[in-house]
């Protein structure tokens, strides 16, 4: 029965591209989970910082963020997709109810440690880590050369070193085509993220 399943699928994922993708946004992928405990229904305050950051820019964990028409992007299609579920940005000093923090790379590279946020999360000691609640996300893998992880914490469940992650996301593209194109793909993915997880749209 396995073999059957695989191979229907193999043929309906051939029927799609059977010359192969014309396009290159038919190469991102979106993965999402979360936690399974949490209320994403409800209106809450958010805060997230004004420039996403680089991971492969500097080994020494300090902050570099990645160019400013992307991360620009990035920062307001989350505020959209937020605000969209009622929420409400706050300053990060303000207890908000959740701190949404965005990183992009060009390997495939999940687990990063919470240094690279030291600068800007609220209460933030060193060696911290991040866990995943309820669930664990898996390792996205293939053939993209573009990776943006968006990880959405919760920092009245810290409990020790450890800051809870209630969602995450991680998109995978090819880094192809005008500025603009690729905007208009990192827009699309995160929209297409919040309506594959459990917000209240």
């Amino acid at each position: 029965m396995r073999k059957i399943l695989l191979f229907s699928l193999f043929i309906l994922l051939a029927g799609c591209y059977p010359d192969g993708p014309e396009y290159t946004d038919e190469l991102d992928s979106v993965y999402t989970n979360y936690s399974p405990d949490f209320n994403f229904s409800q209106p809450l305050t958010y805060s997230l910082p004004d420039a996403v950051i680089d991971v492969d820019g500097n080994p020494d964990n300090s902050p570099v963020f990645i160019d400013t028409n992307f991360s620009d992007a990035i920062i307001s299609s989350l505020k959209s997709n937020l605000n969209a579920q009622g929420w409400t940005e706050v300053d990060e000093n303000d207890d908000p109810d959740v701190v949404v923090l965005a990183a992009a790379m060009d390997s495939n590279f999940l687990y990063y440690s919470v240094d690279w946020w030291g600068w800007y999360y609220p209460g933030y000691f060193p060696g911290w880590g991040w866990y995943y609640p309820g669930y664990y996300p898996t390792y996205i893998s293939g053939f993209s050369v573009g990776t943006i992880v968006i990880q959405m914490t919760s920092p009245s469940g810290i409990t020790g070193n450890q800051v809870p992650v209630e969602w995450v996301c991680v998109i995978n593209g090819l880094l192809e085509g005008t500025d603009a194109y690729i905007i208009d793909r990192i827009d699309a993915n995160i929209d297409q993220a919040f309506m594959q997880s459990p917000f209240n749209n």
